[in-house]
C-alpha cells in the first residue's frame, strides 16, 4: 500500500500530468481514478488503450509513466524498468520532482534505466556526487636534470577516470605544470595508479577531472634507491618505468659509484630480457659482470645483495656466465 499511494502522490505533481490535453489526458484521469480505487487491472488495461491512442510523444511519455507507476505499485522492478526504458526512449531529460528525497528507490530505477541508455556517459567531477581520489600507485620519479635543479612547483593534470579506476591515456592533458620535464614521469605514475570510480546515483561513471600534484624533486636519488626501485618495477612487468629509472641511475648527474653501475647494468640486462631484446640483455649483461669481476679482482667490498644478484645471473646464464667470471 506505501508503494501505491506513493506512486498516486508522485504522479500528482509530476510535469507529464499536464502535458496531454487529448482523449489520452482523458484515458489517464480515468486510469488515476481506477489505481486510487485499486483496480489495477482495469487501469493497465486502459493504459494499454491510452497508449494505442496516442498521437503526440508528450501522451506516450505520460502513459508509460503511469505504466512505470503501476508497475512500481504491483512491486515489480523489472517491469517499472521496461515503463521507464520507453519513457528516456521518447524524452531523454525527464525527471520526476523531488524523487529521491520522495522515493529513492523509484529514482534508483529510473537512474539506471537512464546509465543503461547512456553507457558512455561523461561527467564532470561536479555533476557526479562521488568524486574519484587516487588510492594506490608508484612514486614519482623525478629526471636526474629536474632533482640536479631542486625543482620545485604545482602541476595541474586534466584526465578522464574510468569506470573501472583508471585513467584514460588519451584524455590526459597538462594544465599547468611547473617543467615540461616532468609530464613523462607524471604521465608514467598516473597510468600506473589505481582510482576511486565517480559514482552518480551509486553507479560508475566515467568522471573528467582536474588533479594538482605538488612537486618538490629535493635531493638527488642515489644510484642504489633507483636501481632498487626498477628492480620492483620489472617485478610489476612495467618495464618502461624500469627503464627510465635506470636511464636515470646511470646518468653522470647522478654520480653512480662502480659497484652502482654494476648493480644498474645487471638490472639493466634482466629489464632488456624481460622485454624480450635477448642480445641487448646479453650485453648489459656482460658489461656488468666484466664490472662485478673488476671490483671483486681489485679487492673492493661489494654489498651482500649485490653479490647475491651476480651469482644469480651466472647461475641463470649457465656456462655463458660462468666464462664471464
Amino acid at each position: 500500500m506505501r508503494r501505491f499511494a506513493l506512486a498516486l502522490a508522485l504522479l500528482a505533481t509530476s510535469p507529464a500530468a499536464v502535458l496531454a490535453q487529448n482523449q489520452t489526458n482523458d484515458l489517464i484521469q480515468h486510469v488515476r481514478t481506477l489505481m486510487s480505487a485499486n483496480q489495477l487491472d482495469s487501469a493497465d488495461l486502459l493504459l494499454i488503450k491510452a497508449l494505442a491512442s496516442a498521437t503526440e510523444r508528450a501522451d506516450s511519455v505520460i502513459a508509460y509513466e503511469w505504466l512505470a507507476m503501476l508497475a512500481f505499485t504491483r512491486g515489480s522492478d523489472s517491469a517499472t524498468r521496461i515503463a521507464f526504458h520507453h519513457v528516456l526512449q521518447l524524452d531523454t531529460t525527464f525527471q520526476i520532482p523531488n524523487l529521491w528525497q520522495s522515493a529513492p528507490r523509484l529514482a534508483q530505477l529510473l537512474e539506471a534505466e537512464r546509465m543503461e541508455l547512456r553507457p558512455g556517459i561523461l561527467l564532470t567531477a561536479n555533476e557526479v556526487e562521488e568524486r574519484p581520489h587516487r588510492l594506490s600507485g608508484p612514486v614519482l620519479v623525478y629526471p636526474a636534470d629536474a632533482a640536479r635543479r631542486r625543482m620545485r612547483g604545482r602541476a595541474l593534470i586534466g584526465m578522464t577516470i574510468d569506470t573501472l579506476g583508471r585513467v584514460e591515456e588519451r584524455s590526459i592533458d597538462f594544465l599547468v605544470t611547473p617543467d615540461s620535464a616532468m609530464n613523462a614521469p607524471l604521465r608514467t605514475m598516473l597510468l600506473a595508479s589505481a582510482f576511486s570510480p565517480g559514482r552518480l546515483h551509486r553507479r560508475r561513471v566515467r568522471t573528467m577531472i582536474e588533479l594538482a600534484v605538488d612537486l618538490d624533486s629535493g635531493s638527488l636519488p642515489s644510484a642504489t634507491s633507483l636501481v632498487t626501485l626498477a628492480r620492483a618495477r620489472i617485478a610489476a612487468h612495467q618495464t618502461d618505468s624500469a627503464f627510465a629509472l635506470l636511464d636515470q641511475a646511470l646518468d653522470p648527474g647522478t654520480r653512480a659509484t662502480e659497484g652502482e653501475v654494476v648493480y644498474a647494468r645487471l638490472v639493466q640486462g634482466i629489464a632488456w630480457a624481460a622485454a624480450g631484446r635477448d642480445t641487448t640483455a646479453a650485453a648489459a649483461l656482460d658489461s656488468g659482470l666484466a664490472g662485478y669481476r673488476r671490483l671483486t679482482d681489485r679487492g673492493v667490498a661489494l654489498a651482500p645483495f649485490l653479490k647475491r644478484l651476480a651469482d644469480s645471473v651466472r647461475l641463470a646464464r649457465g656456462p655463458r656466465g660462468k666464462r664471464s667470471r
